[in-house]
């Protein structure tokens, strides 16, 4: 019967050691997928990093656009006003060539106009979208 209850013993200790086994195996599992999961959670943070950064400068460079077309717009502005003022100075021949000049400026100023207004577009657009 000693015999008998020390194999029960042995088998017991075998099994629970089995046991163990099993769960550190399991645990080593659960080590490797949590480190697998944090490496691709910095990856996906560098990438978000790096895609912030690019967002950043796409409006800054479509800020700056804008910027330009609206100089552009003004300075041209000035200009057809101005030529305006000559035009109600002049008399004759100069006044239809300056006319013409004119009608040429407002239309680089509309068409001017027409682009920054898409681009602004393009721009809310865009800023939509990365929201």
């Amino acid at each position: 019967q000693q015999a008998h209850f020390t194999f029960q013993l042995k088998e017991k200790h075998s099994l629970e050691e089995s046991k163990l086994g099993k769960l550190v195996d399991e645990l080593l599992i659960l080590k490797k997928a949590i480190s697998n999961f944090e490496t691709e959670n910095k990856k996906l943070e560098i990438e978000k990093i790096h895609l912030n950064k690019e967002l950043r400068q796409e409006r800054e460079d479509k800020t700056h656009k804008i910027k330009q077309f609206e100089s552009k717009l003004e300075e041209l502005q000035t200009k057809s006003e101005s030529e305006m003022e000559k035009l109600k100075e002049e008399a004759g021949a100069q006044l239809l060539e300056k006319q013409a000049t004119l009608d040429q400026k407002e239309s680089e100023l509309n068409q001017l106009s027409k682009q920054l207004q898409t681009l602004q577009e393009d721009f809310a657009k865009s800023e939509a979208n990365h929201l």
